[in-house]
């Protein structure tokens, strides 16, 4: 007589399965990990080429780069009320209905009245997709960017003792390829009126001079990596809470200075930061978006950011 065949799995077969299953698992899960970051990186970078795109569109129709941001310091020679540089690139980021219903002779977050009815707050309420870095934590806020100007480069970078980017370059009130409509003379002790430029006036090269940085997470604060509670007044920038302020409509989403301890990714509050690993998107005047790793030296970085200084940048970046 046939002896009947086994039907099932063993406690040890099966607890054999199960463990090269969970090893298999633990090899791949990292590889998955890394392709989803790699998407989100290449979702962000797409995000910045269309805003470089907008902003060359932008200077070939107006025969000048959009403002940085707008204030009302000098009404003599700024036509508009306070607001983010992005407001003006948004038709030529097909969001024209949004930008129809600014009156851009108010400020940004004007409760008056327009002629459409509705009013400048409301218009800056439009939650923009494309404004969103992908691999950026969100806290719930909406209506908010993390890619933003560097107008300013101030002396943070030299001067605390902490330093350990230093720099053999003076960086005192450096200017970036956008400029805003602004007084420097009052607010910075850089001379004159800032007014928009050019590409004609990218003299370094369009190619080898930034133009948008990356500053994710706002309004939420994040420092080397992780969130934290911001304390204001301690150092390194941390002036205030407006450099938190992620609102794509307000003319304080800008970044003015470079921490002391690191080029990028040391904290958001104003400075460059991301979550991608090892560095941070960067869109150039000539419409590129590149990588920049953070082992940039700072030298090197302060030639990319001036735009007619005459820098020759030696180093690979």
């Amino acid at each position: 007589m046939k002896a009947e065949g086994r039907k099932g799995f063993t406690l040890v077969e099966l607890l054999v399965v199960i463990a090269i299953i969970g090893m298999l698992v633990g090899l791949l899960l990292p590889a998955v990990q890394q392709a989803r970051e790699a998407a989100r990186n290449m979702s962000c970078a797409n995000n910045m080429k269309q805003l470089g795109l907008a902003i060359l569109n932008y200077e070939a129709n107006v025969k000048r780069l959009p403002p940085a941001y707008t204030e009302s310091y000098a009404p003599n020679k700024n036509p508009y009320g306070r607001h983010s540089g992005l407001t003006f690139l948004l038709p030529y980021l097909e969001q024209a209905g949004v930008y129809q219903r600014f009156d851009l002779t108010k400020d940004y977050d004007s409760t008056q009245t327009n002629d459409d009815g509705g009013t400048n707050a409301e218009a800056g309420k439009v939650d923009i997709s494309m404004f969103y870095c992908p691999s950026s934590p969100r806290s719930g806020s909406p209506y908010c960017s993390d890619y933003l100007p560097m107008t300013l480069m101030n002396n943070w970078v030299v001067k605390y003792s902490n330093n350990t980017c230093g720099t053999s370059r003076t960086v005192e009130n450096v200017l970036g390829a956008l400029s805003p409509h602004d007084n420097y003379k009052t607010r910075w002790g850089c001379e004159g009126m800032q007014e928009p430029r050019s590409i004609g006036e990218i003299r370094d090269g369009c190619s080898n001079t930034f133009l948008y940085f990356e500053d994710s997470g706002r309004p939420d604060f994040y420092e080397n990596g992780a969130q934290k509670t911001f304390v204001p007044n301690s150092g390194e920038g941390r002036n205030g809470t407006a450099d938190l302020i992620a609102e794509w409509a307000s003319p304080v989403t800008t970044c003015q200075h470079i921490a002391a301890t690191a080029i990028m990714n040391h904290h958001n509050c104003g400075e460059i930061y991301s979550f991608h690993t090892g560095g941070c998107n960067t869109v150039f005047c000539d419409g590129s978006v590149r990588f920049i790793n953070n082992g940039i030296g700072s030298d090197t970085f302060i030639s990319l950011f001036t735009y007619n200084k005459g820098d020759i940048v030696k180093d690979a970046f």
